[in-house]
Order: structure tokens, then C-alpha cells, then sequence
């Protein structure tokens, strides 16, 4: 949900500046709030729980870690302080 919020939310403020200015300056390339709210609830309605089955279907179906090499487990040597 992170990853979707994170792309989405400066793309819809975005949005949403372009169109107050467009709105201020009464141009015809702005859409109206009702389309914004359509808009918005597709994405909430569709993008989100696609989000959440792509979220349990990638942690359900991962594999476990090979190496692509033999690795063995020697405990790390921390020096001391002086």
C-alpha cells in the first residue's frame, strides 16, 4: 500500500494544482470535480485491492534464498575496544 500511495499521492496533487490553475483561468482543459471524484474512486475501487492480492500473492509464492554459490557460516570477529 506504501508503494501505491507513494507513486500515486504526488501524481494526484499534481493533478490536482494543474487543475485549480486551469479551473482559475477558466480553461476548457479542466475537468470538472465530479469526473475528479470518478477518477478517484476508480483508482480506490481497482488499483487498491489489485495492490493488496499482488502483496499476498508475491510473499506466498517466495521461494527460498539459493546462493548462487557454496556460502559457509563463520562467526564474525568483532575487535575490541580499547
Amino acid at each position: 500500500m506504501l508503494t501505491g500511495s507513494l507513486f500515486t499521492g504526488p501524481l494526484f496533487l499534481t493533478f490536482c494544482f494543474l487543475n485549480t490553475v486551469a479551473l482559475a483561468y477558466n480553461s476548457t482543459a479542466a475537468l470538472p470535480f465530479g469526473t475528479i471524484v470518478v477518477i478517484f474512486l476508480i483508482w480506490t475501487l481497482v488499483t487498491s485491492p489489485i495492490l493488496v492480492l499482488g502483496g499476498i500473492a508475491g510473499k506466498n509464492s517466495r521461494p527460498e534464498f539459493q546462493a548462487p554459490c557454496r556460502t559457509t557460516k563463520y562467526p564474525r570477529e568483532i575487535p575490541h575496544l580499547p
